[in-house]
C-alpha cells in the first residue's frame, strides 16, 4: 500500500493534518483559502498532510473492508514513520475528527 504525502515547513512542532475525504493533497493548493491556511501553519510547524488509501495519489483500495478509522490511522502512522515523526499534534477537522481520536489513542 502506497500512501501519498507532502511535508511543508520545518518548524519545531510536527502538525499532522488529516484532510477532508474528497480533496486530494495535489489539489489542496488550488483552493486559495486552503493554500494560505496551510502556508500559515507551515510558518511555525512542520505540516504533514496525506492522501488516505483510495484517495488521490495513494494506492487504490483492494477491498472496501479496508476503509474506516482503524485503517486511516494506520495510514497516518505509516506517513509519520516515513518522515521521521515520533510525535505530532493532530489537526482533524470535520469528517476526520473520529479518525484523529483513534490515531491519538494508538
Amino acid at each position: 500500500m502506497d500512501i501519498a504525502y507532502q511535508v511543508l515547513g520545518d518548524g519545531p512542532t510536527d502538525l499532522l493534518v488529516l484532510p477532508g475525504p474528497f480533496v486530494p493533497i495535489d489539489s489542496i493548493d488550488d483552493e486559495p483559502s486552503l493554500y494560505r491556511f496551510h502556508r500559515r501553519l507551515a510558518s511555525f510547524s512542520r505540516v504533514i498532510r496525506l492522501d488516505h488509501r483510495g484517495v488521490g495519489l495513494s494506492s487504490r483500495l483492494a477491498a472496501i473492508t479496508t476503509l474506516g478509522p482503524k485503517f486511516w490511522a494506520q495510514d497516518a502512522i505509516a506517513v509519520m514513520d516515513a518522515v521521521g515523526c515520533e510525535q505530532a499534534t493532530i489537526f482533524a477537522p470535520s469528517f476526520h475528527a473520529m479518525n484523529g481520536l483513534v490515531l491519538a489513542a494508538d
